[in-house]
């Protein structure tokens, strides 16, 4: 899944981080395995998955 930014920086707000974790929930319900969501802007773009795993270490 991926969002185009209006703002044009890709860093992942806490908003993005909400409705990602909200999501992910939906796909797992119905059995979807959901890869990453992948926020674009300003010719490049942000992994919420590799930012996640960034702040646990």
């Amino acid at each position: 899944m991926f969002i185009i930014t209006q703002v044009g920086d890709p860093k992942p707000s806490k908003e993005d981080f909400r409705i990602t974790d909200r999501i992910y929930e939906c796909a797992d319900i119905m059995g979807i395995e959901l890869l990453d969501h992948v926020v674009i802007g300003d010719g490049t773009f942000e992994s919420i998955l590799l930012e996640r795993k960034r702040e646990i270490k």
